[in-house]
């Protein structure tokens, strides 16, 4: 790279510029010493006088290596250092016309190829021979003719057979597809199971099923919300979820409230009672009542009994689903709509797990068994994404639905049970639970004895193995009685202790 220089001006007065030397790097010692030339030598390349002696030249050239002497060296008798193309012309020819010595001269010079270095092989044509028979061409000279006629009899056996079966296949064919062979049955697609059952219990129950529509202000829309009710007494009492209704007990929406029977009946209604923590509600109507439905007794509600789920899903009234009973006991938190964070004021519920689909606008509406009685309370589905059930639905089971429903029928409020005790889950190498975070002072769990990090594994006759079955198992405590609470304390948690609590209630001053 060169550099320019503004030295010198033109007459003008414009800078002219001059181009300046290449500036030559220094050389350090070790790089000249071993890519510097030897000491004496000017060129590119040692001078004949240093063809002398090693003495003279510094060096000692070695002797060549025997085998690439051989490979490479001259031939014996070689006059020339490469081999002349054998159809080239000779010496007196290429001196007479130099263009012979080099045909890339001579524009009429034609492609020679030399001979090959190995003579091709004489081609080897067919030889005649006699014609192949059958037997040969099949199986060689190893099948004598006696063995192939055996062979052509067994194959003819062989098909024969195989016609009877064909033969046999069809007509077994015709006797499936014809229904006047009596002694056929066809299996066809499995029955439903109890379809006659479903369908009687679908005609009883849907007169005792109502849809609850709940229409308010929000802002300056109007909002129209759906979902099912259960028909309980003669005097028009009607029980459902608290989410169904808790938009119209606000005041500020001036919602109203109506109740939309089998029939078509449209009844105004009103609210007798809430509890948002499990979220069950009742409402009312003046109207003349001639289907109610029944609770069931937990006890003999089953694991894999077939149960029918009722409501109204996206509006559409008079829905039957039908399936099991997957789970029970199931816990369920639903955190509340207005205080998501607060876990005194979430949905509670021991819930009956079903697979028959349960659908928004399901909520409210009776999970019933083949007697029609009812089971729980539809009140909610997992659903990923929010994409509709996927054999997840949950219930509020038939005794918890029936106290609860008395209480709000006759006292407006339901109360539940508070130990005064905040905990978090934890799994430890002595199993799962929830550790005791804070202990409320002068609380239950304060004159049970339950202290902080204590790690709570059972209430009562439930296991503990997270935070959800601690809520649960709190809600299920009997107010005024004490249940046994089995904690682990000490160094690793290790000790088991049993306490006994005695809870208050939520609605205590």
């Amino acid at each position: 790279m060169t550099s320019t220089s503004t030295d010198q001006s033109l007459e003008d007065g414009r800078p002219q510029y001059i181009p300046k030397l290449p500036e030559r790097p220094a050389v350090d010692t070790v790089s000249a010493q071993f890519f510097g030339r030897p000491a004496g030598v000017d060129g590119s390349f040692l001078p004949d006088s240093a063809n002398g002696a090693s003495g003279e030249r510094g060096y000692t050239l070695a002797p060549p290596d025997p085998v690439l002497r051989e490979a490479f060296s001259r031939p014996e008798g070689a006059p020339e250092s490469l081999q002349r193309d054998p159809h080239a012309p000779d010496v007196e020819q290429r001196q007479e016309d130099p263009r012979q010595d080099d045909p890339w001269r001579d524009p009429a010079a034609v492609v020679r190829l030399g001979e090959a270095a190995y003579p091709a092989p004489a081609p080897e044509g067919p030889t005649a021979g006699h014609r192949l028979g059958a037997r040969e061409v099949l199986f060689g000279d190893k099948v004598s003719p006696v063995a192939l006629g055996a062979l052509g009899l067994v194959a003819l056996l062989v098909g024969a057979v195989g016609g009877l079966i064909g033969a046999l296949a069809g007509k077994t064919h015709e006797y499936l597809v014809d229904d006047s062979h009596p002694d056929i049955k066809l299996a066809g697609s499995p029955p439903v199971p109890n379809a006659d059952a479903v369908q009687k219990v679908a005609a009883a129950v849907a007169p005792a099923v109502v849809t609850i529509e709940s229409v308010y202000t929000q802002g300056s829309d109007k909002v129209k919300e759906t979902g099912s009710g259960a028909i309980i007494t003669k005097d028009g009492y009607i029980v459902t979820n608290n989410h169904v209704v808790e938009s119209a007990a606000v005041a500020e929406n001036n919602a109203t409230l109506e109740v939309v029977f089998s029939d078509a009946r449209r009844i105004p209604a009103k609210i007798v009672g809430r509890d948002p923590k499990s979220d069950l509600a009742v409402v009312k109507v003046e109207a003349t009542i001639d289907k109610t439905l029944e609770f069931v007794d937990p006890k003999d509600v089953h694991i894999g009994e077939e149960v029918v789920a009722f409501g109204a899903p996206y509006g559409l009234a008079k829905t039957v689903t039908s399936g099991i009973v997957s789970a029970l006991h199931r816990a369920i938190v639903m955190p509340s709509k207005d205080s998501p964070d607060d876990a005194s004021a979430s949905s509670v519920i021991d819930a009956v797990q079903t697979d028959a689909a349960i659908n928004h606008g399901n909520s409210g509406g009776p999970l019933v068994d083949l007697n029609g009685k009812i089971v729980g309370i539809n009140t909610m589905i997992f659903s990923p994404n929010d994409n509709g059930s996927i054999g997840l639905g949950f219930a509020i089971p038939s005794n918890d639905a029936k106290d609860e429903m008395n209480h709000l029928i006759h006292e407006g409020f339901v109360e539940h049970p508070v130990i005064g005790l905040s905990a978090r889950p934890v799994v430890n190498q002595q199993g799962s639970g929830v550790s005791v975070s804070d202990v409320k002072p002068g609380g239950p769990a304060d004159h049970a004895g339950i202290k902080p990090n204590d790690v709570i594994v059972q209430i009562g006759d439930r296991p503990v193995t997270s935070l959800d079955e601690f809520l649960v198992g709190v809600r299920k405590m009997p107010l005024g009685k004490a249940t046994t609470v089995k904690v682990l304390r000490g160094e690793g948690q290790n000790k088991p202790v049993e306490l006994q609590v005695t809870p208050d209630s939520d609605k205590q001053k």
